[in-house]
């Protein structure tokens, strides 16, 4: 286990204290334990893919295929 230095909160030091007391195991034990769990429910979970919601929104109020009344309506806005 690779070994290195931190800067903690006081509280936080007496927490990790009391934790790896009532656990039985070293302070380094439970901040590696709780940075690992910690870590991991913070990771990115994987996008939902996308899903297209569609309306019927009844027909047309302009002849679609009319190319130059869809470009005036299309001026106009």
């Amino acid at each position: 286990m690779a070994r290195t230095t931190l800067d903690l909160d006081p509280i936080v030091t007496q927490a990790l204290r009391q934790r790896a007391k009532l656990e039985g195991k070293s302070m380094g034990q439970v901040a590696s334990e709780l940075l690992t769990r910690s870590i991991a429910e913070s990771e990115t979970p994987e996008p939902v893919a996308f899903e297209w919601k569609t309306h019927d929104m009844g027909p047309p109020l302009i002849d679609l295929e009319d190319k130059d009344e869809l470009y005036r309506i299309l001026d106009e806005g």
